[in-house]
């Protein structure tokens, strides 16, 4: 839905408010540039947490529901539309969705 960085998209959306000419004469124009810079704020702190996150593992355990091993999974290891596979009993477990 989103392509490229949160403050990317800030950026955008003040160059359009730039573009349109919002220079903050107006209370309405005001208020647009100050919605645009806690935007920017907001961006700068996701961005930062979403990198400082990209190095972490998360892992998922689970039980096998054909055989009833442990199994954990690790998550950084998953890629959308590719099946998890029991490492005791070789059976397909399910398939992992592109919304990870």
């Amino acid at each position: 839905m989103i392509s490229g960085s949160l403050r990317g998209q800030v950026g955008k959306l003040r160059g359009l408010a730039a573009s349109l000419r919002v220079n903050g004469d107006t209370g309405e124009q005001k208020l647009l540039l100050a919605i645009i810079d806690t935007l920017d704020e907001l961006a700068g702190v996701m961005d930062d947490r979403l990198n400082a996150d990209s190095g972490q593992t998360y892992t998922l355990n689970s039980q096998c529901p054909n055989c009833g091993k442990e199994i954990s999974l690790s998550v950084s290891n998953l890629r959308g539309d590719e099946p998890v596979i029991c490492d005791s009993c070789h059976e397909i477990i399910g398939v992992i969705s592109e919304r990870l």
